[in-house]
């Protein structure tokens, strides 16, 4: 009875550990409030995205969301981080 529930639970975590793989993109989103044209878009998120694809050998990009796309309250920044809805915010 034991060896039967280490086997399933053991069965579980090989199971959650494909999932996990494979659901982890490799694309970043970014979502910000401020518009396209914002200092913090044109030069920080450029460079960070250029760095990270530079870093990662290409494996890894990032998409920007600027102007509140993924959700227009500068306030709810961190909930859109949390839920999911963007990797960074």
């Amino acid at each position: 009875m034991i060896y039967h529930r280490f086997c399933r639970s053991a069965l579980a975590a090989l199971v959650l550990g494909f999932i996990t793989t494979s659901v982890s993109g490799e694309e970043l989103s970014v979502a910000t409030f401020v518009p396209p044209q914002h200092h913090t878009n044109n030069n920080m998120f450029n460079w960070f995205g250029d760095e990270l694809e530079k870093r990662s050998g290409g494996s890894l990009t990032m998409k920007l969301y600027p102007a509140g796309q993924l959700g227009a309250c500068p306030v709810q920044q961190y909930k859109r981080a949390v839920e999911g809805v963007a990797d960074i915010t």
